[in-house]
């Protein structure tokens, strides 16, 4: 099943404008930039509500980066998509490391579950879960990840980013 997904979507007509798109994603993505820029935002807003979620921001960053990328990663090491099936559709340059979970989507879920958190009903909340579920589907596109891999990003990111909300609210961290 997980193949038959991955195929449907890398498999997607690709095409210069749809690559450069998952291309810029993936960029934006990769190495956390885009969500650097969300926790400068947030952090130099004077709103309370904007500190708390630059600090949840912060606090998810740092805590998917030793869970997924460091610990989960290492521990199941599974080979990305386009190195152990010849049919997948490889756009752009090789990611290192192992496939199972996605980074960059358990980041952009963490981050997500953050703005959900805090400011549940406003319009930039939506915005960034559409973004989330595009890096998502951006990552299979690209066919560096499996759709498991992605799953399992969004869930174990949106765990950090409520763990970190809660550990928050319990701590009273300043920043």
């Amino acid at each position: 099943m997980d193949e038959k997904i991955l195929y449907l979507i890398n498999h997607l007509p690709h095409n210069a404008a749809l690559n450069v798109f998952a291309q810029a994603i993936d960029f934006l993505t990769s190495a956390g930039i885009i969500f650097v820029v969300l926790f400068l935002i947030n952090f130099l807003a004077r709103q309370k509500e904007r500190r708390q979620l630059a600090k949840v921001i912060f606090f998810s960053l740092a805590a998917n980066l030793i869970i997924v990328e460091l610990a989960i990663k290492n521990l199941v090491q599974r080979v990305r998509p386009f190195d152990a099936l010849t049919e997948v559709i490889k756009v752009g340059g090789e990611p290192w490391g192992y496939s199972f979970p996605s980074g960059q989507t358990a980041l952009a879920f963490g981050v997500a579950m953050a703005y959900v958190l805090i400011f549940p009903k406003k319009i930039e909340t939506y915005l960034i879960i559409i973004f989330a579920v595009i890096v998502g589907l951006v990552r299979i596109y690209l066919g560096d990840h499996y759709p498991s891999d992605v799953a399992a990003g969004a869930v174990i990111g949106s765990a950090i980013g409520w763990g970190i909300f809660i550990i928050n609210q319990k701590l009273k961290i300043k920043m």
